[in-house]
């Protein structure tokens, strides 16, 4: 039998583009296919035939050395099938034929975020710091997440430029708190601030006494 060695998981139907037969003195009058996980035997065509199981091949060009069929495949199939083939006399004898066809499972679904949602594209901050009005640079602008593992500790610090801009990219969507601090004057600013996918958040932080 002419098959492919292999097919994939939840393929409908197997082709046999070519099944050779030798026939005897009285012919071949039929060629019938079963699909099993084992060869199958005389008594598994009986009990196929009665649960309409059984394939009828197709004489191909009316030459009753060539048959060939469309075989439907289980929907569950795995590993590997047993594919049988019976072909029948015109005096009623019968010979038969397996051939293993591997079953491919499908390749995993690429990994998701949540409920099978890609992952969020990340947001940025940008913000600046004053103290009375006046803009500061050389601050150390420090970014914290309240639901990080441990919440006291800094996921990312900027620097403030001479005009006291700072910018934090790449970061995850959701609530965070940013504290900036004159270690001179102990003025400080602590906002919280949402950060969303894909999205700017601008912030302007005003250093003042507590």
């Amino acid at each position: 039998m002419e098959l492919p060695g292999e097919i994939e998981e939840g393929t409908p139907t197997l082709e046999v583009s070519l099944c050779r037969v030798k026939p005897s003195a009285s012919g071949v009058t039929d060629v019938d296919f079963v699909v099993g996980t084992k060869e199958a035997s005389e008594a598994d065509f009986i009990k196929a035939d009665a649960d309409g199981k059984i394939t009828k091949g197709k004489m191909k060009d009316n030459d009753q050395h060539v048959w060939k069929a469309r075989l439907p495949i289980p929907k569950d199939a795995t590993g590997r099938l047993m594919i049988t083939a019976r072909a029948t006399s015109g005096v009623g004898l019968t010979g038969t034929l397996s051939q293993a066809v591997a079953v491919r499972g499908k390749p995993a679904p690429a990994a998701a975020d949540g409920a099978g949602k890609p992952p969020a594209k990340p947001g940025s901050i940008e913000g600046t710091v004053s103290e009375a009005g006046v803009p500061r640079g050389g601050f150390t602008v420090y970014l914290f997440d309240p639901k990080a593992k441990d919440p006291q500790k800094p996921v990312k610090e900027a620097r403030t430029k001479d005009d006291g801009s700072f910018s934090f990219p790449e970061v995850t969507p959701g609530e965070y708190t940013l504290i900036c601090q004159n270690p001179e004057t102990k003025r400080l600013d602590r906002p919280s601030v949402t950060v969303e996918a894909g999205a700017v958040t601008r912030k302007k932080l005003d250093l003042f006494l507590l």
